[in-house]
């Protein structure tokens, strides 16, 4: 067990890393828990997530371009070298996504999810990070 605190944040916040072991048994998995203790008592529980491969199929249903209305801005989703990257218009460099689950993708700071319809065809995504939520890009 290894515990961390948060410093030089607005908040106090204990971090603790906990080994996972095998159900019934003493020897562990080798993943860890992540659980966060905030100064006001509330609590956070993380999962360590299992790496996700994207199939060649899926890179290329995600793969193009996206525009967002309410921002007039588009982004561009493209494959280099198996992974996935986006970025906008002028920008020298993607950021990569990481696939969190299914359709869900951490980009930095950002989360990107993927929008399906009825007939399971991705229709664009929704982008978020904090307090900032649900803008909308649709697939060109």
């Amino acid at each position: 067990v290894s515990t961390f605190v948060v410093v030089d944040a607005p908040f106090e916040a204990t971090c603790t890393f906990v080994p996972i072991k095998k159900e019934n048994k003493k020897k562990g998995t080798g993943k860890y828990e992540l659980h966060v203790r905030f100064e006001d008592g509330a609590k956070r529980h993380l999962v360590q997530l299992e790496e996700i491969k994207l199939t060649d199929s899926q890179i290329d249903e995600i793969s193009g371009r996206y525009y967002s209305e309410e921002l007039d801005v588009s982004y561009r989703v493209y494959e280099e070298n198996g992974k996935l990257f986006y970025k906008r218009k002028y920008s020298v460099e993607g950021t990569p996504l990481e696939p969190t689950g299914p359709d869900k993708f951490n980009a930095g700071f950002w989360q990107l999810n993927f929008t399906r319809n009825k007939q399971k065809r991705l229709t664009g995504f929704t982008i978020g990070a904090g307090r900032v939520k649900g803008i909308r890009f649709n697939k060109n």
